[in-house]
């Protein structure tokens, strides 16, 4: 019986005798590293191509340790499989992953864990099968979505174009997140794991659950079961305890963390229906202890059962007084605690702050209004300009930064900005390519290793889950490659290397969700193979 290292080489000899090329019938618009989205750090290929009858894992003892790892490898190795009889390999390519001696084995990505690693990998690949190597469970999953893109399936069966391949990769942070915004639109469970499945294959790491606002609370909770009962939509959109934990689950098994956001004392009328008496107009009447100790606290708790996180986003935007101020209980309690108006926002932030950490959450974050109150946070969430600044200025990030605060920034990066209203402030892919969030700063490193990334906003005002995907994407891959790579050596507003390739991601993830066609901005010609998907080899790697 021929081994496989036989099978592989008469199969080349026989290829090259032919003048065969395995890849021969996919038409490609890009080459070499252009074909993997984000951009890696480093990538070495060659110029010989070869097919494969489908991959197969094989795993390290320390990655068996990992039931990540070894759920993400079944879930690779299906989406590497052979759909083609006619393959002509005759035999599957064995990628080993190798986890390394580091990191302690991990089931549940931490802001701590992305930060040390950086989500490092090594990846090789050739004729002969591969390895992806990392010290990290979560370096090892970037590899496997590397990995995946060196792939197309062709008429002929699977096959790897410009090998071989070693790629050694790094992510330039380690916050690379997406807003989702149930206090205003119910997204059911499929539009999760569409979700999910998307940003994992362009390295996206985090989703900020603004879970709750004026509008709903969708989120269940044991000790207040009447918050979600009277606030969610309905009884049909609400997520209990089980749709949570599969929502966490999906998330982790991909190397993404689910940031929980509870809003306020602003955008939190949801509750109101079940405890009309904690608010002053729309305001929390942060001056109750029973807000304190009868909402926020067992809320907290709940909250940390559901989502294991260190970090719990505790809002603070938007706090307009003024209903304090028209409140005879508030201003009698102002006069008899010798208090002015304007410390009733930051106390209520400490003491929402404390309250999070008391029930396990480890880091408090907040808008910048809170910063601008006087109160300092663990993480500072910038989203604002000042005086009419533009959006490159970025102040609050250099604000925060430079104050030695760890800050990500969502400045500009409102994917929803535009529709309906506002229509000049249209985010547009070529906008958010041209940014580079560090620039703010003006090369002060000390400021910059403050900034753990960025966040893009897809905010439910104006999307429901049947528009949600073709607001954000492809917008949404061109800022995973801005908060992955960087690209130092990009020139702004020259995109005639990223159009093509945006044009191929776009193919590649159709699958998965629906992106909006590629907007092709004038100074790039108009390639009109490219201008349908079909027109491409199948692409669903």
């Amino acid at each position: 019986m021929r081994s496989r290292l036989q099978k592989q080489l008469l199969y080349l000899v026989a290829a090259l005798a032919r003048g065969e090329d395995a890849c021969g019938d996919a038409l490609l618009p890009v080459s070499g590293a252009g074909m993997i989205w984000p951009l890696p750090f480093v990538a070495e290929y060659g110029s010989s191509s070869f097919a494969v009858d489908g991959v197969v894992f094989e795993l390290s003892r320390r990655a068996r340790e990992s039931r990540v790892v070894a759920r993400a490898a079944a879930r690779y190795e299906r989406a590497l499989s052979s759909s083609s009889s006619s393959s002509s390999s005759g035999d599957s390519s064995v990628v080993r992953l190798e986890l390394e001696d580091g990191d302690a084995v991990e089931e549940v990505p931490q802001l701590s864990s992305f930060a040390r690693s950086r989500e490092a990998y090594e990846l090789r690949v050739s004729s002969f099968g591969g390895e992806i190597r990392s010290t990290s469970t979560w370096g090892l999953l970037r590899g496997l979505a590397t990995l995946r893109q060196l792939y197309l399936r062709t008429k002929r069966g699977l096959c790897v174009p410009y090998g071989p391949w070693r790629v050694a990769d790094r992510a330039a942070f380690p916050w690379r997140g997406v807003l989702v915004d149930t206090g205003r639109r119910f997204y059911p469970l499929r539009f999760w794991a569409q979700l999910l499945d998307a940003m994992e294959r362009v390295k996206l790491n985090a989703v900020h659950w603004h879970a709750t606002d004026d509008e709903s609370v969708p989120v269940a909770s044991k000790s207040l079961p009447n918050a979600s009962r009277l606030g969610a939509f309905g009884p049909g959109a609400v997520y209990d305890a089980d749709a949570v934990s599969r929502i966490v689950k999906l998330a982790a098994d991909r190397g993404i963390r689910i940031v929980p956001e509870f809003d306020g004392p602003a955008h939190a009328l949801g509750f109101s229906l079940a405890r009309p008496d904690l608010f002053c107009g729309d305001l929390y009447d942060v001056t109750r202890e029973d807000l304190y100790e009868e909402l926020l606290a067992p809320w907290f708790n709940d909250a940390r059962r559901l989502f294991p996180d260190d970090v719990a986003h505790l809002g603070g935007d938007e706090v307009n007084p003024s209903a304090w101020n028209e409140s005879a209980s508030v201003l009698a309690w102002l006069a008899a605690n010798d208090a002015s108006l304007d410390s009733l926002f930051p106390t209520y932030a400490r003491r929402v702050a404390n309250v999070s950490r008391r029930a396990g959450f480890r880091l408090a974050m907040a808008w910048d209004d809170v910063l601008a109150a006087g109160v300092e946070t663990d993480v500072v969430h910038a989203w604002r300009g000042k005086g009419g600044s533009p959006v490159v200025d970025d102040p609050w990030l250099v604000d925060a930064a430079t104050s030695g605060l760890e800050v990500v920034t969502s400045h500009g990066l409102y994917l929803t900005a535009g529709h309906g209203v506002d229509d000049d402030l249209v985010v547009k892919w070529q906008d958010i390519y041209d940014r580079d969030i560090l620039a703010p700063l003006g090369g002060n490193e000390t400021a910059a290793s403050y900034v753990l990334g960025a966040e893009a906003c897809v905010w439910g005002t104006s999307v429901d889950a049947r528009s949600w995907d073709s607001t954000a994407w492809p917008r949404l891959a061109v800022f995973a490659e801005r908060v992955w790579a960087r690209n130092d050596s990009f020139t702004p507003g020259n995109y005639t290397d990223i159009l093509p390739r945006l044009m191929l991601l776009r193919c590649r993830l159709l699958d998965v969700v629906s992106v909006a066609p590629i907007d092709d901005p004038p100074r790039v010609s108009k390639r009109s193979f490219l201008e349908q998907c079909d027109a491409l080899p199948p692409l669903a790697l």
